[in-house]
């Protein structure tokens, strides 16, 4: 027997212990006969007592040494590899490397590789024991090869913390962890894998990395630090099967997060001062009064300002509520930090605007002119620019003709102010009025437009449709007319000719009002029209302001007139055929009497 690892094995059994021989030959056909044992024994001064263990595998050490079929049995039996604690995984590879050296000093190494064997045997569940045996028959006599291997007993009491520090040597982290930690206990079971540890903070469970050494001396291990909350949180580490035998000691989560503005508002206002904002910020320290906070900002211009913060609240959710009230400063971009004594805020932009200066401006003033009736007011939509922000909008003051209005619809920002009123007066013979606007918070900074009534009194002809007819036939005609003074299906005295004629239900009603009427004339010509409300205009005034004139062209019927023409274009080449349809032409015409006259040139 040339070497065996480890060489301590905790009572509970279970460890897997890794033997090297040499000249083994008939171990492995001893292991085949299933006549391969092993022992833990213990000598008590008064006798020997011995466990047995369990024999897992033998393996030669040229098949571990090609790492094939038989290889891969054996590792797979010895499923502690790949679980070892660093120290006892180098311990492991240590027995391998022990034979080939001395195989290399054998005078036949190749038969030296042959006989040289690997045993994997695991340990009993033993109380005591100083030494491992193994025994096989070889030649018909028994051999016997001790080799030491002391059990370890479950430790009395709770394990000791001997160190526990992160890569900067301290016992802390961020709120984030993600840190390693390493950590040596003492007076802690025998652990071979880090499978076996449960290391906690609070009740936050830690991924062990790395199981370094355990032995009975002492247990070193390297943990992943888990995120958590700021504050100092007790440390536990213990073998599963041990629990009351866990190490504790503190560790400390230093809050590094830093404070940010997730919202304020406004995001914008004026530059002169003395305006509220209210900012909503995360990861903010606790403080018990405003006078913990300061506000501070850097302007446009460089200048540094001091905020005045009002008031600070913190929900349940952890969200802080921040309320300042700025001072003047350039108009700008400010750099708006938020602090206290023990962290500084990221910074946030806030906008301060340059103050208006000089009167408003009218961006939008629509209608400017309407029919002015108290009983059908009109709606007025204005838009200023260069007038400032109203904080509320019952400060907006509007006249009109120098009595008040009350806005509706206002909406007012720092990039303009909108909002409409109704033109409600009585003026039938129409008028101009002044509009003046302003704040009654600066009443000094007037805008003022104009809206004109509209005359009503009198009608205004919009036009006739159609405006030429044949003359011996009957037209339709509709005659639009605004402020007519008519109502639907009123009479309409229409005077062609010197000829007065009453045309009953004429008016049409729509807007502007549409007379309906069928004119007819037996000679072509131009004929004047008038239509008025009344026969004779000229005796009442009120129906002479209805009255409209309009003239109407008869054709005569009998002219030559061009009703069909085709195409109307063709290419600059010419020589397209065109359709004319002509009316009226005398009968018995020959081509040579018929011209089609295009500009300068006839058409054939």
């Amino acid at each position: 027997l040339l070497a065996g690892a480890p060489t301590e094995a905790p009572a509970q059994g279970g460890t897997l212990l890794f033997i090297g021989f040499l000249e083994a030959g008939t171990l492995q056909e001893q292991y085949a006969a299933g006549a391969v044992a092993f022992t833990l024994r213990h000598d008590s001064g008064s006798g020997v007592t011995e466990v047995n263990g369990t024999v897992e595998h033998v393996i030669s050490l040229a098949d571990f040494n090609t790492k094939e079929i038989l290889y891969d049995t054996a590792v797979r039996k010895a499923e502690q590899f790949s679980q070892a604690s660093e120290s006892l995984f180098s311990a492991y590879l240590a027995v391998p490397a022990a034979l080939n050296m001395e195989v290399l000093l054998s005078a036949d190494p190749t038969q030296a590789t042959s006989d040289a064997a690997l045993l994997l045997v695991r340990s009993p569940l033993v109380a005591e024991g100083e030494k491992g045996r193994v025994s096989w028959l070889k030649g018909g006599a028994m051999q016997y090869h001790d080799f030491d291997c002391s059990v370890i007993a479950a430790p009395v009491g709770t394990a000791v913390v001997e160190e526990a520090y992160t890569d900067d040597l301290s016992r802390s982290s961020g709120l984030s962890g993600n840190v390693l930690l390493t950590i040596v206990v003492s007076n802690f079971p025998l652990v071979y894998s880090k499978t076996s540890l449960s290391v906690k903070f609070g009740d936050t469970s830690a991924n062990v990395l790395r199981l370094k050494a355990g032995s009975s001396s002492g247990t070193r291990l390297t943990v992943l630090v888990p995120a958590g909350s700021p504050g100092v949180v007790d440390v536990t580490v213990a073998e599963k099967d041990f629990p009351s035998n866990a190490a504790t000691f503190q560790f400390t989560y230093i809050d590094d997060r830093i404070p940010q503005a997730s919202s304020f508002s406004p995001a914008r206002v004026y530059a002169d001062g003395g305006h509220t904002v209210t900012v909503i910020m995360t990861d903010f320290p606790d403080v018990q009064a405003a006078s913990e906070v300061s506000a501070d900002a850097t302007a446009a211009d460089k200048t540094e300002l001091s905020f005045a913060v009002v008031s600070v609240a913190k929900s349940a959710a952890g969200v802080t509520t921040v309320v300042f009230t700025t001072t003047a400063g350039a108009a700008g971009k400010a750099a708006v930090v938020i602090y206290t004594s023990a962290k500084n805020a990221l910074p946030f932009s806030l906008d301060l605007v340059a103050v208006p200066t000089g009167a408003p401006l009218v961006k939008q003033f629509k209608p400017s002119i309407g029919e002015c009736r108290a009983g059908s007011p009109v709606t007025v939509s204005m838009r200023l620019d260069s007038f400032r922000e109203l904080t509320d909008t019952s400060h907006l003051r509007v006249t009109f003709g120098g009595n008040s209005t009350t806005p509706r619809k206002v909406s007012s920002f720092m990039t303009g102010t909108s909002f409409e009123f109704s033109a409600g007066v009585e003026d039938l013979d129409g008028g101009v009025y002044n509009v003046s606007v302003w704040s009654s918070t600066d009443p000094s900074k007037v805008v003022v437009s104009t809206f004109e009534c509209k005359d009503t009194t009198v009608a205004t002809l919009v036009g006739a449709f159609p405006a030429a007819g044949f003359a011996g036939s009957n037209t339709s005609v509709s005659v639009f007319i605004t402020d007519s003074g008519y109502a639907l299906h009123n009479t309409v005295f229409l005077k062609q000719g010197g000829v007065t004629t009453a045309v009953a239900n004429a008016a049409n009603g729509g807007s502007p009002m549409e007379v309906l009427l069928t004119l007819t004339a037996t000679a072509p010509g131009v004929s004047s029209m008038t239509l008025a409300p009344c026969e004779d205009p000229s005796v009442n005034a009120d129906c002479l302001n209805k009255e409209v004139s309009f003239d109407f062209n008869f054709l005569d019927p009998n002219a030559v007139r061009v009703t069909g023409f085709f195409p109307l274009s063709e290419y600059v080449s010419g020589r397209t055929e065109i359709d004319v349809k002509v009316k009226n032409l005398p009968t018995g015409l020959v081509k040579a009497q018929v011209i089609l006259n295009f500009g300068a040139s006839n058409a054939t």
